[in-house]
């Protein structure tokens, strides 16, 4: 009995990770653009260390849909976009460094 039990277990678990792939691109494209804007409200707030961190999550987020995506003409706007965050990225992070740096040499 145990061993059907657990043979149900599988099936649903299996049926429930089906409707997760269907849904997965999608949901992880809305899920990059949302830590994405995060990341701009963040930035223009001043808050640079938290919005490099977002960037870096919303880029890793846009890649792995990028690397699923089969329509080309969407592939292309996503890599796009993931050129354009991720510039905005690199430029963030040397400025929050620099930021860093100039206050470490200020106080000694």
């Amino acid at each position: 009995m145990a061993d059907s039990e657990h043979g149900i277990d599988d099936v649903i678990e299996g049926i429930k990770n089906m409707e997760m792939a269907d849904r997965l691109p999608g949901d992880v494209e809305s899920s990059a653009i949302s830590i994405l804007k995060r990341a701009v409200e963040l930035e223009s707030s001043k808050r640079y260390d938290e919005a490099a961190t977002c960037y870096q999550e919303g880029l890793q987020l846009l890649l792995d849909v990028h690397k699923g995506e089969t329509d080309v003409t969407k592939k292309g706007r996503l890599r796009q976009k993931i050129e354009e965050y991720m510039g905005r990225a690199e430029e963030l992070k040397k400025f929050v460094k620099e930021e860093k740096t100039g206050h470490l040499s200020k106080h000694r």
